[in-house]
């Protein structure tokens, strides 16, 4: 959950590039980003690691992927990778996508 779910401040559709983040750090590690595999601990725990603690990455993560994360899983909205000025140019532009071919997609 985004940090301003968490915060219960208003929010808008960067929390989507959030949780977007978290899913891909998911997908290549196999776990969370704010817990250890096999971890058990309690929400008010996971609230805090997501408000407060950075991120760490595996060896398995690419700078290009890490860097993607990172963007997507900022803390602060106004920073936040993501859908800005009505376009994603600079999501689109993250060296991660560097092969491939947007127009392509949108056909």
């Amino acid at each position: 959950m985004a940090p301003e779910l968490l915060q219960k401040k208003d929010y808008d559709y960067t929390v989507d590039y959030f949780t977007l983040g978290v899913t891909l750090y998911e997908m290549v590690a196999a776990k969370g980003p704010f817990r250890c595999r096999g971890e058990q601990v309690d929400n008010n725990e996971v609230t805090r690691r997501i408000l407060n603690d950075p991120v760490s990455y595996p060896p398995t993560f690419s700078k290009e992927l890490k860097d993607l994360c990172e963007g997507l899983m900022e803390k602060d909205p106004e920073k936040r990778l993501g859908f800005k000025n009505n376009e994603c140019a600079e999501l689109k532009n993250q060296s991660f996508f560097k092969e491939l071919n947007w127009g392509r997609l949108e056909a």
